[in-house]
């Protein structure tokens, strides 16, 4: 799977992290903090609205997020992930 394949399932994590929590992923307290957080990949799992999200749900964005693209879930890992498999 090239880059830019995996680049757009980089967007799903955001995406279901905002979904299931109601928070935005990257939100920093400046601008220039956002912008780091993207540039990093930096999400955590650690504030309150997180309680009730499931580890699996957890792993999935987190293997989407990964900073190196080749390291990221490719669309047929995504589909056998726990968290997915059981929606199909």
């Amino acid at each position: 799977m090239n880059s830019v394949q995996r680049l757009k399932h980089w967007g799903i994590a955001p995406t279901e992290r905002s979904r299931l929590s109601g928070i935005s992923p990257f939100a920093g307290d400046t601008q220039v903090e956002t912008f780091q957080n993207i540039l990093e990949c930096s999400v955590t799992f650690d504030r309150e609205e997180f309680l009730d999200v499931s580890m699996e749900a957890r792993d999935f964005i987190t293997r989407l997020l990964r900073k190196n693209p080749r390291k990221r879930d490719t669309a047929s890992e995504c589909l056998r992930h726990p968290w997915v498999a059981v929606r199909f």
